[in-house]
């Protein structure tokens, strides 16, 4: 959650900062282009994010790991969701790092792969990880029709510009994230202290 509000409240600064009042009607990686303090900002907050967002995975996962345990899950799934959120945080501090006054095709190309990334956990944890409590399937389904909408916006009708659909995208996958954290901290509390115990000692 703490991510989320972070990479909202650095790309508003960065906004509310920037030198061209237009730069909406470009797209959002417009503020990463700039050189003065609101490029600096926008790009720092994406790549403390992506830091934030990769050592998050460990301790996402170390809870994962118990409730997989607990479950019978094999242990390749826990380690697929780790690489998956790993390679998501990686990528999205790219994305700052190569600015598109940089190399508008290598910024595209790190964008396109992070979307890539997940919308492969979208669809896979939901189906590896489908004994998870609390209608997850259900959310992720809303999640991927949300995402549907916000491409039909853009793309079919061009109700929404480039920059709308790009922050309606970001918002849509950290709401997907908080509510995967949230849905594995709820299932770790459902699992005896007792077989929590047994689990980490039994851990490698």
């Amino acid at each position: 959650m703490l991510v989320a509000l972070f990479l909202v409240a650095g790309s508003l600064a960065s906004a509310l900062s920037a030198s061209d009042e237009q730069w909406w009607q470009q797209h959002f990686s417009a503020l990463g282009a700039a050189s003065d303090r609101s490029g600096i900002l926008f790009n720092f907050t994406l790549i403390l994010t992506g830091v934030v967002l990769t050592a998050l995975a460990d301790f996402l996962t170390h809870d994962l790991q118990l409730w997989a345990e607990h479950h019978g899950e094999p242990h390749w799934k826990v380690t697929f969701v780790r690489v998956g959120l790993i390679a998501l945080g990686a990528l999205l501090g790219m994305v700052a790092v190569i600015p598109v006054n940089l190399s508008m095709f290598w910024h595209n190309m790190v964008t396109y792969a992070a979307i890539g990334v997940f919308a492969v956990l979208l669809v896979a944890v939901p189906i590896l990880l489908r004994r998870l409590p609390g209608g997850f399937l259900a959310v992720t389904a809303a999640v991927v029709a949300l995402i549907a909408g916000v491409v039909w916006l853009h793309l079919g009708v061009g109700y929404l510009n480039i920059t709308a659909f790009e922050m309606g995208a970001v918002s849509t996958v950290f709401v997907w994230l908080v509510l995967f954290i949230r849905t594995v901290t709820a299932a770790i509390s459902e699992i005896p202290e007792t077989s929590t115990a047994e689990v980490e000692v039994a851990a490698p």
